[in-house]
Order: structure tokens, then sequence, then C-alpha cells
């Protein structure tokens, strides 16, 4: 089960990314919090934490489902 607002969070993420095609297509680079990227290696940082986030949330549900047992059992 994901939580509310990982979801939203992963919404905007995939609108970033559709925002760096939109926007940024055109610059050899973007600077964000003082750190230069290129439009794909920016693309490439928010498709690796989508991926990171999807794997993760299957794991979270797990480990819910491994404390409740073993609350159980106590």
């Amino acid at each position: 089960m994901t939580n509310k607002n990982n979801t939203s969070f992963q919404v905007q993420e995939q609108k970033a990314l559709l925002g760096v095609d939109k926007y940024f297509s055109n610059v050899a680079s973007v600077t964000i919090g003082g750190v230069q990227y290129t439009p794909a290696a920016l693309k490439k940082v928010l498709s690796d934490d989508l991926g990171a986030q999807a794997v993760l949330g299957p794991q979270r549900a797990q480990l819910r489902v491994s404390v409740q047992a073993a609350r159980k059992t106590r």
C-alpha cells in the first residue's frame, strides 16, 4: 500500500520528467542546488528515484506484515 504523500510525490516527479523535455530540451545544462545537470542527467536522477520508490513500496508493505505477525506472536 502506497501512502498518499508518496503517490503525490511520484506524480510530481513524473511531471518534472515531462517538464525537462518541454522546457530544457534546448539548453546545455541546468543548475539546481548549485549542481549543474544536463537535461539527460537530470532525467536520469528523476527516473532512478522513481524506480527506487517503486521497489520500496512493496518492501514497506511486507515490513508492515512482518511487524504485525511479530506483534501477534508476543
